[in-house]
């Protein structure tokens, strides 16, 4: 693959050149997923967008049915109820009594509470889908951010970006699966990897601590990936 000087090093006009790219990268994903949704309209977006685009029984399939809990939570975190690290109970729920959903662990927390934001702020289906669109982005722009960051030219970057922030597994797991379509903190893993294997990286090394950091990303999401 064609290499450029790592982004670490590069000029200041370098990194403007880079952020105008990364800007056109999040637009052409934005694109992207409305086109595999057909969502250009506001109507459009009033649906959770590739739901009605599954099997024939998306509302009755065990694993589209995880839609349904992950609406529960939306709702759940934009009423107040979801408060991070500390127990949880809905009234709405589990009637005559309260939902106690402290009896197990749930490692995605701010996830939920960014859930419960959108959907205070668009609505339950509007606010599910700028979610799921939000983890398309950050999955190109961080993919691109790697690649340039280990001095990969910025075609190569880009395309890598668009190839990861449309990639066919993110629609999969979307709209029921939303932590697991939030895949975008993933390239982070190969700069980890590559630091790993330099002696010259321990304890007090910027690049030792950028790699706790990507660890302490990595524990607050889906745990598929960590």
């Amino acid at each position: 693959m064609p290499t450029a000087a790592p982004l670490e090093r590069a000029s200041p006009r370098a990194w403007r050149q880079d952020g105008a790219l990364a800007l056109v990268l999040a637009i052409a994903v934005a694109c992207g997923f409305c086109a595999a949704g057909n969502a250009w309209t506001l109507p459009a977006w009033g649906v959770p967008v590739g739901h009605l685009a599954g099997p024939p029984d998306a509302y009755t399939n065990p694993e589209y049915g995880d839609l349904f809990f992950t609406l529960a939570v939306a709702r759940a975190a934009g009423d107040g109820r979801f408060v991070p690290w500390a127990f949880k109970r809905v009234p709405e729920l589990g009637a005559p009594h309260a939902a106690e959903w402290s009896d197990w662990p749930l490692i995605e927390e701010p996830q939920a509470l960014l859930l419960g934001m959108l959907y205070r702020a668009f609505g339950p289906f509007a606010g599910l889908n700028v979610t799921i669109l939000l983890g398309h982005v950050l999955a190109a722009i961080t993919m691109f951010a790697v690649c340039r960051a280990g001095g990969a030219a910025r075609p190569w970057s880009f395309l890598a970006g668009l190839a990861f922030g449309l990639a066919p597994f993110l629609f999969a797991q979307s709209p029921h699966h939303v932590t697991v379509a939030w895949a975008w903190h993933v390239p982070l893993f190969i700069l980890a990897w590559r630091w790993a294997g330099d002696p010259g990286v321990g304890p007090g090394d910027r690049r030792f601590l950028a790699a706790a950091a990507i660890g302490v990303v990595a524990g607050v999401q889906n745990p598929y990936y960590t």
